[in-house]
């Protein structure tokens, strides 16, 4: 921005400006400082994307890093599912406190009381991710009679930021998978007898369907007894227990022996079903 002079004119007292070819410069940063929520005071750097520490000299007052979109919560490890996918993408807000840097879920931590912290913004981040799985184990995917009048809000909370729908797809369940090998087919998949199989199958015989063919079914031969258990996705099947043989189910012999090698326990026993009334 060019400068500008101010001079007086001879004889009339009156003042005039010329503007002069010099600029000013301004400075290459400001600080700020506003009051959230949380009422302490947070300094913006508002000349630089960087995000660094500051000393203020003062508790409570620490610099605010850029926040960062997230589209889904990771599980801990290690992980026993894909991940919490949102109903919509949300935003993390990190804080360098003292003590290290937090994360917050900037619409719901509040809500849910939840803070991560750690060393940098990522540490933080997956504190927070392990401090929200660990809340949906306790608070939301439990027996309905165990969950409590207390906690509803917070389920509801929980509900409205989880796409439970495409959780249940991405983590389908491990299903038991139970049949009989007759011949192969020209395809050279197996026809089954399914006495528990794919899409609700029971008591018929049915191709298997390619995407849970696995070479473990190359093993068995026309005849045999098998049983496994699969986790169906969408375009492939993940097996827990690949298909192995096993005595055929339907011979009263075998239910016998399956049935003799439950353990027994007697009715004096006072854990024992029913209880004894006192």
């Amino acid at each position: 921005m060019p400068a500008t002079k101010e001079r007086t004119t001879q004889g009339n007292g009156r003042r005039s400006v010329f503007v002069t070819g010099r600029a000013i410069a301004f400075p290459s940063a400001q600080v700020a400082f506003g009051f959230y929520q949380s009422d302490h005071a947070r300094s913006l750097s508002l000349g630089s994307r960087q995000s660094g520490t500051t000393d203020q000299g003062d508790a409570g007052v620490s610099q605010v890093a850029r926040p960062r979109p997230v589209p889904r919560l990771r599980p801990p490890e290690p992980a026993e599912h894909h991940g919490y996918p949102l109903r919509r993408t949300q935003l993390v807000t990190f804080n360098r406190e003292k003590v290290g840097v937090t994360a917050e879920l900037k619409e719901a931590s509040r809500l849910l009381g939840l803070q991560g912290l750690g060393i940098d913004e990522d540490a933080a981040l997956r504190d927070l991710e392990r401090r929200f799985d660990q809340l949906v184990w306790e608070k939301v995917r439990i027996p309905p009679h165990a969950r409590g009048a207390a906690d509803d809000t917070l389920r509801v909370v929980i509900n409205h930021l989880v796409d439970w729908d495409q959780f249940a797809r991405e983590n389908p369940p491990s299903r038991l998978l139970w049949g009989k090998i007759e011949r192969l087919t020209s395809s050279r998949l197996p026809m089954i007898h399914w006495l528990v199989g794919p899409d609700g199958l029971r008591e018929r015989s049915a191709v298997l369907p390619r995407k849970f063919w696995t070479p473990y079914f190359g093993l068995l031969a026309p005849g045999d007894w098998f049983r496994g258990a699969a986790r169906e996705y969408f375009d492939h099947v993940e097996w827990d227990d690949p298909p192995t043989r096993c005595p055929d189910p339907t011979d009263p012999r075998n239910r016998q022996a399956v049935w003799d090698a439950i353990p027994c326990i007697g009715a004096d026993d006072p854990d024992a079903w029913p209880l004894k009334r006192k």
